[in-house]
Formats: structure tokens, sequence, C-alpha cells
């Protein structure tokens, strides 16, 4: 299977935990098991993502997790292409588009920020991370009109959430 090759990666690396959210496939490339293991060493998890995707150079899970840590270290360029080649994979995908808001907005470009912001958001209406984020990035962008629409709906909802103890 593939977690058997998987698992041959890891001690190669003589890594001391596992990355988080990977799956078994069978033949035919369905899920037959999700694991969720972790991984402490960002280096080493990005040397385990890297020789996956070497293998299987479509594993969208391997290069969503290799995109955050490309992000999470700065190289911000190389994880919005990697970003932006994912989301013609899966259009639905709230996290992938919070990724990309996140790491459009590291980068400066707040309108893409935002426009991605929002479309993760659209998928999880009630993410109050990405509400606040596109608080953020609607500010920092000067769309004010945006920005005061949006803490108005924000004000209401933590208003309404405090009375019921939500």
């Amino acid at each position: 299977t593939v977690f058997a090759e998987f698992i041959t990666i890891l001690q190669n690396t003589n890594a001391d935990l596992i990355i988080s959210d990977f799956s078994e496939v069978d033949e035919n490339g369905n899920i037959t098991k999700e694991h969720n293991y972790k991984i402490d060493n960002s280096e080493k998890a990005m040397e385990i993502y890297r020789s996956i995707l070497d293998r299987n150079p479509a594993d969208f899970d391997a290069s969503f997790n290799y995109a955050v840590l490309l992000a999470e270290g700065g190289q911000d360029e190389e994880a919005l292409r990697l970003f932006l080649e994912l989301e013609k994979l899966d259009t639905k995908n709230s996290a992938l588009y919070f990724e990309i808001a996140k790491t459009a907005f590291n980068s400066g470009d707040m309108a893409k920020a935002a426009m991605y912001g929002e479309k993760a958001l659209e998928l999880e209406d009630e993410e109050i991370e990405i509400s606040d984020f596109l608080l953020l990035a609607y500010e920092k962008g000067g769309f004010y009109a945006k920005y005061l629409e949006m803490a108005d709906d924000v004000i209401e909802y933590n208003t309404e959430n405090s009375r019921t103890g939500s």
C-alpha cells in the first residue's frame, strides 16, 4: 500500500513522528484508511512530502501540506504557485482557499487575500478565524466598505453567540 511506502520514507529520515492526515489508498486511488499523525521537524516533513511527491506528483494532500510548509518558511511565491495549481483540482476546499488568502496576504497582495478569504468564508460561513482574517485583509488593502460591512456582521454574530452561550 501507499502507507507502507510512507513508512519506508519515514524510517529513512529518522523522523520522530509521522505526517498528519496521511491516507492509505487502494490500487484505484480510493481512500481505505485515514491516519492522523504529526511530525515536529518541518525540514524532515518537507523531505518526506518531497519524497512522496516524487513517487506520486498527483498526491493532493502531500502537495497541500508541502505548500503550507513552504509558506510557513517564508517561500510565499512557490507556496502560492502550488496552492493555485491545487485549486484547479479542488474548487470547493475552504482550507485551500484560506491558505491561498494567508499566503497572498503575507506576500502583500491584499486583493488576492481578500478574494480567496471570501471564497473560504463562502464555504465555511461561521468560521470566525476566516472572518477575522478578512477584516485584517480589508483594512490593510484599503477595502473600507467591505471592512465596515464585515465588521457589522462579526459584531452581530458575536453578540448572538454570547447570548446563546455558543
